[in-house]
C-alpha cells in the first residue's frame, strides 16, 4: 500500500494547480481553408538516436576490426544491449551503444554522432510523390492539400526543431500545407527516468500495483513501456517543458515566417495526442481477441487501470468515485486539454489545434469506450477543435449522425476527421460519400491515414486511399464539386 501521506496531498495539489489554471478563449470558427491531409509514412523520414547510432555501429565494425579492434570487447556489450531492449529500457540500450561507439572511435577515430540532425530528403521525396498522385495542391483559400507527420514526442525531442524547419521549408517550396501530430503518451521508451519512477505509472488496484507494460494493436500487437499516469505532476511538468521550450520556439519561428510571407494557409495545424485512453484490459477479449491472446503469451494480466490517476484526484479505497469510468473519462479529457493548452500558451492558435479521439464508440456501453474510457465527447475542450478517428465502423459505420449530434450539443464548432480511411472495417463506403460526411458538415480537416503496424493493414489502407475512386473524390473536392 502506498501511503496517503503529505506527499500524496502535495502531488494532488500540484496536479490540480497545473490543470485548473484560468482558461483561454474557446476556439472560434475561422476562415481557414478546408484541408485534405495525407499522413506520410514515418519509415525513412524520422530516425531516432538509436537508428542513427545503430547504423553507425554497423558501418564502423569492419573498419574497427581492420584497425586491430577485438570483436570480443564488443560482444558482451551487444548481449547487454539486447537484454536491455527486451526489458524495454531504451535509455540503457543507448548508453550501451555509446560505449560500443567509444570503443570503435578509439581504433578508427571519428566524431560522436550528432543525433539532432534531420535528413529531409525522404520527407521531400514523399511530399513530391503525394502532389504528383493528387495532381493539385489546392487554391489555399477554400481548399488546400496537406501532408502530415506524426512525431513521437518523447523519443525524438532532440530532432524536433530540425524536423519542423525541414517540414515548413518543404511546405513553402512545394506550396502544400503541413500538419503535425505529437504523440502524447504511448512512445516514451527512451525515458526510463520517467517510467521507472512509480509516481508516473498507472496502477491496477488501490494497493498501488504498477502496470508492467502497455499493449497497442495498430494491426499487430506491440508491447510498450508501462501505461503513463496522466496526471502525475512530473509528467505534466515534462509535457510543459517540451512544448514550451523545445517545440514552441521552433514552431513559433516557422509560423512567424509564414505570417510575414502571407502564407499562413500552409500551416494546417496540429493533431494533439494519439487517442487518449486509460486501458481497461478486462474488456480486451470482447473487442480484440488477438491482443488478449498476445497479452496472455506475454504474461501480462488483463486488469483495469486508472487507480493511480484517481488517487491523485483524492480518491482511494475508502473514498471510491461515484462513477469510476466517468472519472477516468475526465482524466482523459483533462490530459489532452492540458497538452492543447501548452500549445496555445506557446503561441499556436486554438483554431489550429485538433484533438484525437476514436469516434466508433460514442459513450459507455459501446465496447471501445468501455475499454479506453474515452467517450467521443472527450474531444471537446476550450483549447482545441474537436477531432476524431472517423473510420466507418461500429457507431459511425453507416453515417456520422452520432457525431453531428455531439457537435450540435457543443454549438457546432469546426472539427476534424484527423484519422480517416474507408478501408478500416467491413463497411463499403464510396469515397465521395465519405468525404462529404466530413466536409459538408463543418469539418475543416480530413487526415487520410495509410499507416499501421501490420503490413497487411497498411497495404489495404494504402490501396483504398489511392484507388481510382478515391482519387476521383479528391479531384471533386479540390474542384469544388464536393
Amino acid at each position: 500500500m502506498i501511503d496517503a501521506s503529505p506527499m500524496r496531498f502535495t502531488a494532488m495539489a500540484l496536479t490540480l494547480a497545473l490543470i485548473l489554471q484560468p482558461r483561454v478563449a474557446k476556439a472560434e470558427p475561422s476562415s481557414d481553408p478546408q484541408y485534405l491531409v495525407f499522413w506520410l509514412s514515418g519509415q525513412g523520414i524520422l530516425r531516432t538516436s538509436l537508428d542513427i547510432k545503430g547504423r553507425l555501429i554497423d558501418s564502423s565494425m569492419k573498419p574497427f576490426v581492420k584497425a586491430g579492434g577485438n570483436p570480443g570487447e564488443i560482444q558482451p556489450l551487444v548481449r547487454h544491449m539486447e537484454q536491455s531492449m527486451k526489458a524495454g529500457d531504451v535509455a540503457e540500450v543507448e548508453r550501451t551503444m555509446d560505449k560500443i561507439l567509444s570503443l570503435q572511435r578509439g581504433r578508427i577515430g571519428g566524431a560522436e554522432p550528432d543525433t539532432s540532425t534531420f535528413d529531409s530528403s525522404e520527407l521531400d521525396k514523399q511530399v513530391a510523390g503525394l502532389i504528383a498522385r493528387i495532381g493539385t495542391t489546392g487554391d489555399g483559400k477554400a481548399r488546400k492539400l496537406g501532408f502530415g507527420i506524426t512525431i513521437p514526442t518523447f523519443m525524438l525531442e532532440k530532432q524536433i526543431p530540425g524536423v519542423l524547419k525541414a517540414a515548413f521549408r518543404i511546405a513553402g517550396e512545394r506550396d502544400v500545407a503541413v500538419h503535425l501530430n505529437f504523440d502524447s503518451h504511448n512512445f516514451w521508451q527512451n525515458r526510463s527516468d520517467l517510467w521507472k519512477n512509480p509516481e508516473n505509472v498507472e496502477w491496477s488496484d488501490w494497493n498501488g500495483t504498477l502496470n508492467a507494460a502497455r499493449v497497442l494493436d495498430w494491426g499487430e500487437p506491440q508491447r510498450l513501456p508501462p501505461h503513463m499516469c496522466y496526471n502525475s505532476p512530473a509528467i505534466l511538468e515534462e509535457i510543459s517543458r517540451i512544448v514550451k521550450q523545445v517545440i514552441g520556439p521552433a514552431l513559433g519561428a516557422e509560423l512567424g515566417a509564414l505570417r510575414d510571407a502571407k502564407k499562413e494557409h500552409l500551416f494546417a495545424g496540429i493533431t494533439v495526442g494519439s487517442e487518449p485512453a486509460i486501458d481497461d484490459y478486462t474488456q480486451i477479449q470482447r473487442i480484440n481477441p488477438n491482443q488478449a491472446a498476445f497479452m496472455d503469451r506475454e504474461g501480462l494480466p488483463r486488469v483495469r487501470l486508472g487507480y493511480h490517476a484517481l488517487k491523485n484526484l483524492g480518491f482511494g479505497p475508502k473514498n471510491h468515485p461515484k462513477d469510476f469510468k466517468r472519472e477516468l473519462a475526465k482524466v482523459n479529457r483533462d490530459f489532452i486539454a492540458y497538452w492543447a493548452r501548452q500549445f496555445v500558451e506557446a503561441g499556436v492558435p486554438a483554431a489550429r489545434l485538433y484533438t484525437h479521439v476514436p469516434a466508433q464508440g460514442i459513450d459507455f456501453g459501446d465496447p471501445v469506450v468501455d475499454y479506453n474510457n474515452a467517450p467521443a465527447s472527450t474531444a471537446f475542450n476550450p483549447y482545441a477543435r474537436p477531432g476524431w478517428t472517423t473510420y466507418p465502423v461500429d457507431r459511425i459505420k453507416n453515417d456520422f449522425k452520432p457525431l453531428y449530434a455531439l457537435l450540435e450539443a457543443h454549438g457546432n464548432p469546426a472539427w476534424g476527421g484527423v484519422e480517416a480511411n474507408t478501408a478500416f472495417g467491413s463497411a463499403s463506403v464510396d469515397w465521395n460519400e465519405y468525404l462529404s460526411r466530413h466536409f459538408k458538415h463543418g469539418a475543416k480537416l480530413v487526415g487520410i491515414n495509410v499507416g499501421a503496424s501490420s503490413p497487411v493493414l497498411t497495404g489495404r489502407l494504402t490501396k483504398s486511399a489511392y484507388s481510382s475512386q478515391a482519387l476521383g473524390a479528391y479531384r471533386d473536392f479540390f474542384s469544388g464539386k464536393l
